[in-house]
């Protein structure tokens, strides 16, 4: 037999109580019937499966999504986890979703013939059931928060000492500092994970209403830049 362990990050997304079900669904129902058919298992293989939620004081484990009864996910959620087992093949599947980066992943075990080709067909779908709802917060993490202080170091000296000058230089400048100066608030709002709160609602408001102001004064800026343009 072969044994394969598999570490992975997952995407971006918006986990609502619907997706949660899918993945559920996928593993405990789909997967396990898949390994019936090419493993030989039978339906009685023991297998576990957890649902879990953790929030600042501690974790609730429920044995199903269907099992929180609420419409939303808690406003104090920091992460969930699945947790499931087929014990037949020491086949250990566990699928960690966190507001942060570094914490959002998947792990799979296997103990079985084929064990890494069984692994990867796993991972491929649930990453396509995550993808359906992802959502561009990876910029926000990783090398790309890196390159957004990059540009905005060019585009403030830029603008502050004329070190870089080209036709309508100067709009261009006050749209990136505009730009990158935005994104810092917005990836405090903006998490790795974004799980279907009540307050993500209000969030995504706000963002909405801060876009907005934010495109309001480029154009202010823009307008004002002509016209004294105009007037030198």
């Amino acid at each position: 037999m072969e044994k394969y362990n598999l570490e992975s990050k997952t995407t971006s997304c918006v986990l609502s109580k619907n997706v949660l079900k899918e993945i559920e669904v996928y593993l405990t129902y789909r997967l396990l019937k898949k390994l019936n058919g090419v493993l030989g298992l039978t339906d009685k293989a023991k297998t576990e499966y957890h649902f879990i939620l953790k929030d600042g004081l501690g974790e609730e484990t429920l044995l199903s999504v269907d099992d929180y009864h609420r419409e939303k996910l808690p406003n104090e959620l920091e992460e969930i986890i699945l947790e499931y087992r087929v014990n037949y093949l020491d086949a250990d599947i566990r699928i960690r979703f966190s507001k942060g980066f570094m914490l959002t992943n998947i792990k799979i075990g296997l103990h079985c013939d084929g064990a890494k080709e069984i692994a990867l067909g796993i991972k491929s779908e649930i990453e396509a059931i995550l993808l359906e709802n992802r959502t561009i917060h990876y910029i926000f993490y990783g090398k790309f928060a890196w390159i957004a202080w990059g540009i905005f170091l060019v585009a403030f000296n830029s603008a502050t000492w004329g070190l870089v000058k080209f036709p309508y230089s100067d709009q261009v400048w006050l749209f990136l500092l505009l730009a990158t100066l935005a994104y810092y608030p917005i990836r405090l709002a903006s998490p790795y994970t974004d799980f279907d709160t009540k307050n993500k609602e209000r969030r995504d408001k706000f963002i909405s209403w801060l876009l907005n102001g934010m495109a309001g004064v480029f154009v202010f800026g823009v307008i004002a830049i002509y016209f004294r343009e105009k007037m030198l």
